[in-house]
């Protein structure tokens, strides 16, 4: 039995490389050429999950003005009763009234990383700031997974217990930028 407003668990892992600061990689810096040394990659991993919401019937079934009233629990011989995930349910006329937060929604895992090379274009000796341009490639949910957000949760909809939203799917972009 879950507890009413319960919150859901997260995961969370940061990593940032720097070919050309890092000590770890000193191997590499002594095989690597000059342009492979402006290297840097980053990325930005999480995940959460175990997040709860309520299911109703879509009615106010008690009179109370709220149509937020949770499906019941249901015989099979009783006419109207949808099989369910959570097995056999009817808005009214059940045996035992459904738990509040009994619908979950999948985990969401979340993964974004950055390549970026810095050219420098004018260096000044005498400590102004240096010119340069940073080429870089970039992309979120780069695992491609589908984060849902909304689920169905009104019994007898034809969206009941199916993901409707979710959040966008990989996306790699490119971009240029010139600092001066």
């Amino acid at each position: 039995m879950q507890a009413p407003g319960r919150k859901g668990e997260e995961l969370r892992a940061s990593h940032i490389v720097n070919l050309e600061q890092g000590e770890s990689f000193q191997a590499i810096k002594a095989q690597s050429s000059k342009a492979f040394r402006k290297i840097t990659f980053t990325t930005d991993m999480s995940g959460s999950g175990d997040l709860h919401y309520n299911l109703t019937t879509g009615f106010d079934n008690n009179g109370d003005g709220d149509f937020n009233d949770r499906p019941m629990y249901s015989a099979s011989s009783t006419p109207g009763a949808l099989k369910t995930r959570y097995g056999l349910l009817t808005a009214t006329d059940g045996i035992a009234v459904l738990l509040r937060n009994e619908g979950v929604l999948p985990w969401k895992f979340y993964g974004d990383s950055n390549l970026q090379r810095t050219f420098a274009l004018i260096r000044h000796a005498d400590g102004e700031p240096q010119q340069e341009i940073v080429v870089n490639l970039r992309s979120s949910n780069i695992l491609n997974h589908d984060n849902v957000t909304q689920e169905g949760g009104i019994l007898g909809s034809p969206l009941f217990g199916i993901p409707y939203a979710a959040d966008n799917g990989r996306r790699v972009e490119a971009g240029v930028r010139y600092n001066f």
